[in-house]
């Protein structure tokens, strides 16, 4: 599963995405915490996404790819979860604001894998190594604020999610 979400990154890459720390709220509230969140071809055709941006962007096509993504919510910042095994028992973790520090160059977008593995001598693929190994950081630092239930932090299971009736807002 990890070549997968790998080949998303990679194309995200490909096409330029950079992080983008704009954080318009969608409305004012003292209770509940609201931000825009980009579309996915708004994301990909400004070459920007935030930190939530890029997480649910990626955790939508790897629902539709049937790898069950976890939205990581902390104050202040959200990133990426997904099962790498069919019993959901072995997850990693991508900071997916990572993905255009620094990014590919010009001859870098036009890397061409030559063989199956050929992708893990690829920058892309180093950075994308990066961001898993930071993710992984990020959570066992507040993996005891999700045990002991602590405000602001949560985990959206997207497919618990789905199944409990939310679903992606359509375009008008």
């Amino acid at each position: 599963m990890i070549r997968e979400v790998f080949s998303i990154w990679n194309v995200l890459q490909r096409e330029g995405v950079k992080y983008s720390s704009i954080t318009t709220p969608s409305g004012e509230s003292r209770n509940v915490f609201s931000q825009h969140v980009r579309f996915l071809d708004e994301a990909v055709q400004n070459s920007q996404a935030n930190c939530v941006d890029g997480s649910v962007l990626f955790a939508s096509i790897l629902y539709k790819l049937g790898i069950y993504p976890v939205l990581v919510k902390v104050p202040g910042h959200m990133f990426l979860g997904f099962y790498t095994d069919a019993q959901r028992r072995q997850i990693s973790f991508l900071e997916t604001t990572m993905i255009g520090t620094p990014g590919l160059s010009s001859p870098q977008r036009k890397w061409t894998f030559m063989t199956a593995d050929g992708y893990l001598e690829s920058e892309s693929y180093r950075q994308f190594s990066a961001a898993l190994n930071y993710g992984e950081q990020e959570f066992q630092k507040v993996a005891p604020q999700f045990k002991s239930r602590s405000a602001g932090y949560v985990l959206i299971d997207i497919q618990a999610a789905r199944r409990a009736g939310i679903s992606a807002i359509g375009r008008f």
